[in-house]
């Protein structure tokens, strides 16, 4: 026997026992396995104390092992192996020793969450921002072709288009920078939020034009939120009368100087000529110019009429002649018009409708998204709609 094995077995036997054992208790070391040459030179034995039951029970360890080695130390893990008799032993202490040194298990049982059975619950912090459908809104044209109403719709803007003569069938050839066009379908909602009517749109797929070649300029002027407040405080201040005014297919009065073709709408392909592409005459929704174009259109005629625009605000445009006064703004298609002549207003009304399609919505109610009320202090403005 070498020498460092004899005292390895006397520190062992030096070793107190534990508290819950008996004091004839002695623990053997079994030496029958192999020590690998290359540490029987270098290792030395350790003195280490031996805990008591308390803090074996605390620590999960035992006198003398180590049970979870740190690292990849092949050395303290392989180099000795002390075992106890399982005779001497009490069995409190090997219920206790079994207990401490059993190994984690690892459960494989399937995490069902809500999200994978399909269990959704809203978040209350959206409740006021959402609102019921009416009427949904088809993606496509399939869908749209299959319910009568969108139908209906669609054949609308279609009978639009041709009454203002918007565009001619001409050949293609392959020098032509022939657009796209789509179908848009919204559904048009009155101030209490009811469904007022299906609207189809016939759009341009415009973001394929070249600037330079298919339009130069842009710009178009929108009424300013601060104008609006103006004139309507005016108005109530004053007494008049506030009419709301709405031209139909606004952009199809503008006129395009510059040359655009585009494909023929998707359902509404002439069957006589089927590669025919559409020579456009009129600013269809969707181009680049559309906005410009029927902004000059419509600020033409009234200019023509006597109204002049105003320099704070070109989407302000002010009638005067003696002691009539008329103020009218304009946000795209949508416009309000006050004044303290009704005779002057009545002849500008039928002078519109001569030359463009408009609807007279009565007194102001519903504008841009803002609900007007009367009350004998004046007008309230508020967007009951999205609170």
């Amino acid at each position: 026997m070498n020498a460092w094995q004899k005292s390895f077995i006397e520190t062992t036997r030096d070793i107190p026992a534990a508290d819950n054992m008996d004091e004839e208790q002695t623990a053997s070391v079994d030496l029958s396995f192999s020590v690998p040459s290359l540490f029987q030179q270098t290792h030395h034995p350790v003195d280490t104390p031996r805990l008591s039951a308390n803090e074996e029970h605390r620590t999960g360890c035992t006198a003398g092992s180590d049970p979870d080695p740190i690292g990849n130390n092949s050395v303290s893990s392989s180099s000795t192996i002390v075992s106890t008799s399982q005779e001497d032993i009490p069995e409190q202490s090997q219920t206790q020793h079994t207990e401490v040194r059993r190994s984690p298990s690892t459960t494989h049982h399937p995490m069902l969450t809500r999200s994978k059975a399909g269990i959704t619950k809203p978040n209350p912090r959206y409740a006021l921002l959402t609102h019921r459908v009416s009427y949904p809104e088809p993606k496509t044209v399939t869908e749209a072709l299959k319910d009568a109403g969108w139908t209906k719709a669609m054949q609308g803007e279609m009978g639009n288009c041709a009454e203002t003569k918007t565009w001619t069938l001409v050949p293609y050839t392959p020098n032509m920078n022939v657009l796209g066009s789509k179908w848009v379908f919204r559904t048009k909602l009155n101030a209490d939020g009811s469904l007022d009517k299906l609207k189809a749109r016939l759009v341009a797929k415009g973001y394929n034009q070249e600037e330079g070649i298919d339009y130069l300029e842009t710009y178009s002027p929108v009424v300013r939120t601060a104008t609006i407040r103006l004139v309507l405080h005016v108005a109530i201040i004053m007494q008049w009368d506030i009419k709301q005014m709405d031209v139909q297919n606004a952009f199809l009065h503008g006129d395009l100087t510059e040359t655009v073709y585009m494909k023929q709408p998707a359902g509404f392909v002439d069957k006589s000529k089927p590669t025919h592409v559409c020579h456009l005459h009129k600013s269809l929704y969707g181009l680049k110019k559309s906005p410009r174009a029927w902004f000059e259109k419509f600020s033409n005629y009234l200019l023509e009429f006597g109204f002049v625009c105003s320099n704070r605000d070109p989407s302000l445009f002010i009638y005067t002649r003696n002691k009539d006064i008329i103020l009218l703004f304009l946000y795209v298609d949508d416009m309000v018009i006050t004044g303290n002549s009704s005779k002057t207003l009545s002849t500008l009304l039928q002078g519109m409708n001569q030359h463009f399609r408009m609807k007279d919505l009565g007194k102001l109610e519903y504008f841009l998204g803002i609900q007007a009320q009367y009350y004998s202090g004046g007008l309230f403005l508020s967007q009951q709609k999205y609170a």
